[in-house]
């Protein structure tokens, strides 16, 4: 009888089990955990860089595994009385197996990009604690359950605002970013000290832990200015909202030249008593806005060169 072949070891065969694994399908991750829990070799594949860029460039676009939504329009007491049993104003709806812990403490999501959550906290303020109006936020990451507690900046306290969560890594391409640096981009409205309207930009950088004051723009004089409830839209390196004073009208902030401006929208879309329309990555890149009427959806693209919108 011919002897036997000699016992090979899973570390023998890590070029075979890693092109298995890699063709482990994107939209069941739990397959992915429980491949990790088979042996510890395992485990170090799948958690080396290495196997998470393999992983990326096989399979492109990541899958979507589930989005987040607040309870809205409920009223100050409504709120009360939910927070004290289901200690959260957030819903998390998951299209996959996937689950995170939900993040601790009483929070609505102001955005969500680059693997990170933007909430902010409803929790009741110590009476001692005088925080001038300022708002607590949650950088939050879903997939490690790790929380970055951010204040707003004193300057705009109590002033209408929205904010949002990016990437701070210039050139990358935000497929496993989530535990790197980021920004959080705070855009107010509010009144000056002689009362004049005006818009700010402040940007709080996780590397040094501060606020810096990035641009500044006076508003049209008694408009009664309010921002747009809905999150912030990237497109490009520009960060875009809609802004609502006598008409609705889009404001933007280039992340490049740290500069707002504000232009208006298609005349059908800019009464603000009307359903208001969407911002959108438009296909060539660039910003686009959608509007439903009746049964119709309207698409415009937005041409930066000349300023005005295109019906699609």
């Amino acid at each position: 009888m011919p002897p036997a072949p000699p016992r090979q070891h899973v570390e023998d065969m890590v070029e075979l089990v890693e092109e298995i694994l890699l063709r482990l399908p994107p939209d069941e991750p739990d397959s992915l955990v429980r491949a990790a829990v088979v042996c510890k070799p395992w485990r170090r594949l799948l958690s080396s860089h290495r196997f998470r860029r393999l992983y990326r460039d096989l399979h492109k676009t990541p899958p979507m595994l589930g989005f987040f939504h607040n309870y809205r329009w409920l009223g100050f007491y409504f709120y009360r009385d939910y927070l004290a049993t289901e200690e959260s104003l957030l819903t998390l709806a998951f299209t996959k197996g996937f689950l995170p812990r939900d993040p601790d403490g009483w929070y609505t999501v102001l955005d969500c990009r680059h693997g990170r959550v933007l909430l902010k906290s409803w929790e009741d303020d110590d009476d001692e604690n005088d925080n001038d109006g300022v708002s607590k936020y949650v950088v939050w990451d879903p997939m490690t359950g790790s929380q970055t507690p951010v204040l707003t900046p004193v300057q705009c306290s109590g002033a209408d605002d929205k904010a949002a969560v990016l990437c701070a890594v210039g050139g990358c391409d935000h497929g496993a970013c989530h535990m790197g640096p980021f920004l959080v981009v705070y855009l107010c409205v509010d009144t000056d000290e002689e009362g004049e309207e005006g818009a700010w930009v402040f940007v709080y950088s996780s590397k040094t832990r501060k606020w810096t004051e990035r641009a500044f723009l006076q508003l049209r004089e008694c408009l009664g200015y309010c921002m747009d409830k809905r999150p912030i839209v990237l497109v490009a390196q520009a960060l875009y909202s809609f802004i609502q004073g006598e008409t609705r009208q889009v404001i933007k902030y280039d992340l490049g030249h740290n500069s707002i401006s504000v232009f208006n929208v298609p005349p059908m879309v800019a009464d603000r008593t009307e359903i208001p329309p969407a911002l959108l990555t438009a296909e060539d890149g660039g910003l686009g806005l959608a509007r439903v009427d009746k049964f119709s959806l309207n698409l415009w693209s937005y041409n930066d060169g000349v300023a005005e919108w295109m019906l699609g």
